[in-house]
């Protein structure tokens, strides 16, 4: 059984004795939960590994590519802010959805044009610009949709009440973050900034 991120904000609310309203901690614990996400992206490094942690992932099915005639480019806009992480890892995978290989994220795609290397193994390509993705190699006839899209902490996708794969240690850790910036005398919100930065 899954633990919720207004669950998490109740538990720091019996700490804090009830002292900060629920409304508020919710949106700290939702904070706090991307700041620990990242930190285990980090720790993971460590080890040679370039993961998110599948508990972190929130899917978006079904993504309908747009057309743009004054670029002449499919897109997509981005269905949620993510947790932004090195080499874009924040966006964890893109594909049609029965496809099994992720696309490549390319930066520039126009120095690739002419080269053998703009073939990317038959593979298709994405690059992002803002809250849009945009995907040079897509045309009408190959427009194979609609796309699977993995975000890392999908922020607008988060419902405080669902109930997420979340471990102990990460509870804890998320209860820790909040809590601690009310125990002390200095002005909370300061210290909240200072803990996520």
């Amino acid at each position: 059984m899954g633990q919720s991120l207004y669950k998490i904000s109740e538990q720091c609310a019996v700490i804090l004795e009830k002292r900060v309203p629920i409304q508020v901690l919710v949106q700290a614990v939702i904070a706090a939960y991307g700041y620990v996400a990242k930190a285990d992206w980090y720790s993971r490094t460590q080890f040679d590994e370039q993961t998110v942690d599948g508990s972190f992932l929130t899917v978006f099915k079904n993504i309908e590519p747009e057309y743009d005639s004054s670029t002449d480019k499919y897109f997509i806009t981005i269905p949620s802010t993510y947790l932004i992480l090195p080499h874009s890892m924040g966006v964890n995978w893109v594909s049609t959805m029965k496809d099994r290989k992720s696309w490549v994220l390319v930066q520039n795609w126009g120095m690739f044009a002419g080269l053998q290397s703009a073939l990317m193994g038959g593979r298709q390509v994405y690059e992002i610009e803002g809250n849009r993705m945009w995907f040079p190699k897509m045309t009408k006839q190959n427009n194979t949709c609609p796309l699977l899209l993995k975000l890392a902490i999908a922020y607008d996708a988060i419902d405080p009440y669902e109930e997420l794969n979340i471990g102990p240690n990460i509870i804890n850790d998320i209860i820790n973050i909040v809590v601690k910036p009310y125990m002390s005398k200095e002005n909370p919100i300061e210290k909240i900034r200072e803990i996520i930065n």
